[in-house]
């Protein structure tokens, strides 16, 4: 138990301290020092289970993974790309497939959501997103990276919003 919690250790835990005083007469079973914090204020459910442990998978890859000197993705563009999941909605997570979660040479990863010929290629940095698209139609847009303030650009939104209207 002590090597799960070293290792975890640096990470904000959930776990209640073993000696926090509990009032079981009550609901409340958090420690009143936790009570004031809302940990658990998710706006929707949590769909991405498939999606995270790809992730997962990515980060935990060996340095060099592709035999040319490839970098694995660090915890920090893994947090990224989770937080980015965690802002988009579940209609557009439809498009995204976990086998189109793939890790670059560099360390970072891209996903790619996609309806029918239709793609938008996202690429997910340690603090910045960027993406291109390729609709059938020919009008295409693209950023070199954005820095990641916790909201989804104007730009990408849009784009992801547009594989709705399209046709497979």
């Amino acid at each position: 138990m002590s090597n799960i919690l070293a290792y975890f250790g640096a990470i904000p835990s959930m776990m209640m301290p073993l000696n926090a005083p509990v009032d079981i007469s009550s609901n409340d079973v958090m420690p009143s020092a936790y009570q004031s914090v809302d940990v658990f204020a998710y706006t929707s459910p949590v769909v991405y289970d498939a999606l995270s442990q790809r992730l997962s998978a990515l980060v935990n890859l060996p340095q060099d993974w592709d035999g040319y000197g490839a970098s694995v993705p660090d915890i920090a563009t893994y947090t990224t790309a989770i937080a980015f999941l965690k802002k988009i909605d579940q209609k557009t997570l439809s498009y995204l497939d976990e086998d189109d979660i793939v890790p670059t040479p560099y360390g970072t990863i891209v996903l790619d959501f996609s309806n029918g010929e239709n793609l938008v290629s996202v690429e997910i940095g340690e603090n910045k997103i960027g993406f291109f698209t390729e609709f059938s139609d020919g009008s295409n847009s693209e950023s070199d990276g954005e820095d990641w303030r916790d909201v989804v650009s104007e730009n990408l939104s849009g784009a992801l919003k547009r594989l709705d209207s399209c046709q497979k």
